[in-house]
């Protein structure tokens, strides 16, 4: 089966995303604290918006006559036999090229959107690179690219004439926000497909998810309203590509893509929040930047005994108790992982004692992961349930599942959501059941460790643009 032109490189992402999460928890919280002293901030928001808005920026194009950088170079034949695929060169998103521009929950929904065409459909594929959408556009009109996507917006009439594009698959929402903490220019003017705006030079217009990964490093980063009209999310190819234009065409068509979009829109995007979480946000960078460090070998020992992801643990931390080793609830639960007398005997650790219980929670969330694995679900549905689970009780859990193997449901988190709510309604959950609770926490659990992991990538982009330029040492 033909996919991206990945598995080759996955080795060495792999090591590298573990070499930075071992090694570049402690520069995060150094590089968040740095970003927090406002040393030129209006630059920071400046550089970071340039080097993570695909669709949003305008700045002078960076391809040179549409050739591929030469670290960005792929090329893997995908066809079969002895005769060599057509080539396809797709053009993504500038972001791309971070290491970690993806979310935790995979590679992208376009990636995989582009696996699923890849599937049937064999090519050659190079990728390219373009910052922004107009940019994007003109490497197809100009020959140099044949597939656009992961840039939202719409033909014009003009474009039209030359380009052809699918139908919409996502939709966001931007955000108007301001830099309170500067008046220096950002950008003035946005232009974005179809739509257009003339803002204030304090103002920028950003997707809400970018928004997500911004406002923590620069707590002067207001939301002034969101604008009312959504911007679309497409694939968009040269309209003179008839054959490339009836597979995509059938691609798009196909009654199965529905499912597929679903699935992927519940793992990439179903855990944003609806409404701004300005202030969960501006704690999170504080709690990064004062607290953390402390407990950053604990997180580690924790991570390196059950295989967990240390900032999926830090997520857990920072929605438990917001790093506060004597936090305690009124349900009686305590310590800086919220667990239970009977948990903390179960696991034979003092929750008082805050490695101890990184360490205990930790195990303890880890083998309600593993209790699920003869589920047929996918690995982030299974990580969801987990944290349910922790949150309500392992019976709960077992409870709903039973209520889905009834229903031949439960296939998804997506599914298990709706029967959290069923048992709430029967009863038969116990009256202390608080499913509205469990659905909240495992989404804010996403949340923080979408916005930690993707801090992680621009913290190193810092690292190496804007230390220099602030009269900081790089850290190693």
């Amino acid at each position: 089966m033909a996919t991206l032109p990945r598995k080759k490189d996955m080795n060495k992402y792999q090591k590298y995303m573990s070499a930075m999460r071992t090694g570049h928890l402690s520069r995060l919280i150094r590089l968040i604290s740095v970003s927090r002293l406002r040393l030129s901030a209006a630059l920071c928001l400046a550089v970071t918006v340039v080097l993570l808005l695909g669709c949003f920026s305008a700045e002078p194009s960076l391809l040179d006559s549409g050739k591929p950088y030469a670290d960005d170079y792929r090329k893997v034949p995908l066809s079969m036999g002895g005769s060599e695929a057509p080539l396809l060169r797709v053009v993504l998103p500038y972001e791309k090229r971070l290491p970690r521009a993806a979310s935790p929950f995979g590679p992208g929904m376009d990636e995989e959107l582009l696996e699923q065409f890849l599937a049937g459909n064999k090519y050659e594929v190079r990728l390219y690179y373009a910052r922004t959408y107009v940019e994007a556009m003109d490497l197809l009109k100009d020959k140099r690219g044949d597939l656009a996507i992961g840039f939202g917006g719409e033909l014009s009439a003009a474009r039209s004439e030359y380009l052809a594009q699918s139908r919409a698959y996502a939709s966001v929402y931007p955000v108007l926000v301001k830099d309170a903490g500067s008046a220096e220019h950002v950008y003035s003017n946005i232009s974005h497909g179809g739509l257009s705006s003339q803002i204030a030079p304090v103002n920028q217009l950003l997707d809400p998810h970018t928004y997500s990964v911004l406002a923590p490093q620069h707590p002067d980063l207001l939301i002034q309203g969101n604008l009312n009209e959504s911007v679309a999310y497409r694939w968009f190819w040269s309209a003179d590509n008839r054959e490339l234009g009836e597979r995509l065409e059938a691609f798009w068509a196909d009654e199965s893509r529905e499912d597929s979009l679903a699935e992927l829109r519940e793992r990439y995007h179903g855990f944003m929040p609806r409404k701004s979480r300005q202030n969960d946000l501006r704690e999170l960078a504080g709690v990064i930047s004062e607290k953390m460090e402390q407990y950053n070998g604990a997180i580690m020992k924790a991570a390196e005994e059950t295989g967990m992801d240390p900032l999926l643990i830090a997520a857990v931390i920072f929605q438990e108790s917001r790093f506060d080793p004597q936090a305690r609830s009124s349900t009686g639960v305590r310590g800086i992982m919220q667990l239970t007398t009977s948990t903390a005997n179960m696991l034979n650790v003092d929750r008082l004692d805050p490695e101890q219980c990184i360490l205990g929670g930790a195990r303890y969330l880890s083998d309600l992961r593993r209790s699920l694995e003869d589920l047929d679900i996918s690995e982030w549905d299974r990580w969801c349930l987990a944290l349910a689970a922790y949150n309500q009780g392992p019976a709960n859990l077992r409870k709903a599942l039973r209520l889905a193997d009834a229903e031949g449901k439960g296939k998804s988190w997506a599914e298990m959501r709706g029967l959290y709510a069923k048992l709430a309604v029967s009863g038969t959950a116990g009256k202390n059941f608080r499913h509205k609770e469990a659905l909240s926490y495992v989404e804010s659990v996403r949340y923080y460790y979408y916005v930690m992991s993707r801090l992680a990538v621009v913290a190193e982009l810092e690292n190496k643009n804007l230390a220099p330029l602030l009269g900081l040492t790089a850290a190693s």
